[in-house]
């Protein structure tokens, strides 16, 4: 394959438009996630304050929100209650686009079918296009992380002192946005130690000690830190917890007992997860793709710039990736650091046999893009909400929607409408993301448990579990004369999540009644 000219520059924009495409369609089809839910939260408390306080305890960096505050206002939007689906994800969307641009940083070290590759592997990458769309911090976070790599690397090779201050901005904003850069930054430095060591730097010598560039990095590095960390002056206790937050995200990779899983967790996730008794949802030929690139790297006694380059990225994702499996915590979108890097070794892969073997590489490709539209439909459509999807974790169920718009009739058909006073009891607050599909109730009281003065409301969603102390909560404790009678509305409980928390409405029967009669 040949490019060139105009034809590179059409193949180039098929690629983005195609990715464009299956990120954007369908954007509000999957029910909102937990996360999504308080990453709401979140942004909706900037709109309304006009600040933010960084919590590193529970939460991760205020970029995601900063960013996403800016097009709330392009839209008119004041609070999260005039924010759709589609609103929240289209942030994250743009930055998933971003990342399909980021390899024409290094256009001028990589061939055209090479850099065409890449960003066909960038566009059509199932965990990519998965969390694209997603309101989590990961799209945002790979794209400043790789944009400081590429612009270090640009600096380096062509000697420009102004990628530095770049690089240092891009280092910035990646760690405003999420607390694990440092994996991905230790990874950066070991692959370039063994570079170094197998006699693979053979670049021109830099000088890497210059003040003027230590100082560009640095202005680069620190001024965004302190605006944004404390709240552009307002809050400098921000600037005390963004320092707190390495132990606390220490203790939380290896002594918190949620969400840990074994070493080989994340390959389980890429290359072996069973969608049913016939379908795989795989990564295997991407996978085979990125040994290959990588042995023909390594196989090469001198490596130009742009092999280089690609060497250095993909030992970084290797890297990064060995270290994110060793420690215990793991959920699935943490993959997305080390899996962006890794597409491009695939992508040199497949360009090495297009070099040499052209006709299968052009049936590899063909594979490629009917493995990919199939599972892009069934994780995005099919089982998007579903444990049967590799992607999935903790995911609310689609009876979440049901739910709420069930709450949302029977509030309707009442007197006092949104006004009425409805109680959410789950235990350990795990009733996220109820509040995103509530936030235009005006009354919702939030329970970890069963509450022992406060009045009953006259709606009640509690976890089933709840359910001998609800009970003695509307029976006995309440005053003789009012104890009204609660009904279960549902024949049965819907399920947040699979397995648990299972909730059931309970509805005074008065209310019902006067329901009823309408």
């Amino acid at each position: 394959m040949s490019v060139t000219g105009n034809r590179l520059t059409y193949l180039l924009i098929i690629l983005l438009i195609a990715g464009s495409t299956l990120r954007l369609y369908n954007l509000d089809h999957r029910p909102v996630h937990g996360d999504e839910a308080v990453n709401a939260a979140k942004l909706n408390q900037l709109m309304q304050s006009g600040h933010f306080h960084y919590d590193p305890a529970d939460y991760h960096g205020p970029l995601l929100f900063y960013c996403s505050w800016p097009l709330a206002k392009l839209g008119g939007k004041s609070d999260w209650r005039q924010l759709t689906e589609q609103n929240l994800r289209l942030v994250t969307v743009l930055f998933g686009l971003l990342l399909l641009l980021l390899p024409f940083l290094l256009k001028p070290f990589l061939s055209d079918r090479l850099l065409l590759l890449i960003v066909f592997f960038l566009a059509f990458s199932p965990p990519l296009i998965f969390y694209n769309r997603y309101y989590i911090h990961e799209s945002l976070f790979i794209f400043w992380l790789y944009l400081t790599l590429f612009l270090f690397l640009r600096a380096w090779l062509a000697h420009k002192a102004s990628f530095y201050f770049w690089a240092g901005v891009g280092l910035a904003m990646a760690m405003a946005t999420k607390e694990t850069w440092p994996l991905f930054l230790f990874s950066l430095l070991l692959a370039l130690g063994l570079l170094k060591i197998s006699g693979r730097l053979n670049v021109q010598k830099v000088d890497w000690f210059s003040l003027k560039k230590i100082l560009l990095f640095l202005t680069g590095l620190l001024l965004p830190l302190f605006f944004i960390f404390s709240d552009f002056g307002r809050n400098w206790n921000g600037l005390q917890q963004f320092l707190v937050s390495f132990k606390l995200y220490f203790q939380r990779g290896y002594q918190q007992p949620l969400h840990v899983h074994p070493w080989y967790q994340y390959l389980k996730w890429l290359f072996l997860f069973r969608l049913d008794s016939w379908h795989w949802a795989t990564e295997f030929l991407s996978g085979l793709l990125m040994l290959l690139g990588l042995f023909y790297l390594i196989k090469k006694e001198k490596l130009t710039n742009g092999l280089f380059i690609l060497l250095t990225i993909g030992l970084t994702g290797l890297l990064c990736a060995l270290l994110f499996s060793l420690i215990p915590y793991k959920t699935p979108w943490n993959l997305l650091p080390f899996w962006y890097g890794l597409l491009f070794l695939a992508a040199y892969g497949l360009d090495w046999l297009w070099q040499r073997f052209p006709q299968t590489a052009r049936l590899l490709l063909l594979l490629f893009l009917l493995h990919y539209g199939w599972q892009y439909y069934q994780q995005n459509f099919v089982k998007d909400c579903s444990p049967q999807n590799p992607y999935v974790y903790a995911h609310p169920t689609r009876q979440v929607v049901r739910l709420a718009s069930t709450v949302d009739s029977l509030l309707n058909n009442l007197p006092s409408g949104r006004q009425t006073y409805l109680q959410v009891m789950v235990p350990q607050n795990d009733y996220w993301p109820l509040p995103w599909y509530f936030r235009h109730l005006e009354k919702v009281g939030w329970w970890s448990q069963v509450p022992d003065s406060t009045p009953p409301a006259p709606l009640i969603l509690a976890d089933v579990i709840l359910q001998d102390s609800l009970t003695q909560y509307l029976y006995e404790k309440q005053p003789p004369g009012q104890r009204p009678l609660y009904l279960p509305y549902f024949p049965q409980p819907v399920q947040l999540r699979p397995g648990r928390p299972q909730l059931q409405l309970f509805i005074q029967k008065e209310v019902f009644d006067r329901m009823k009669a309408q």
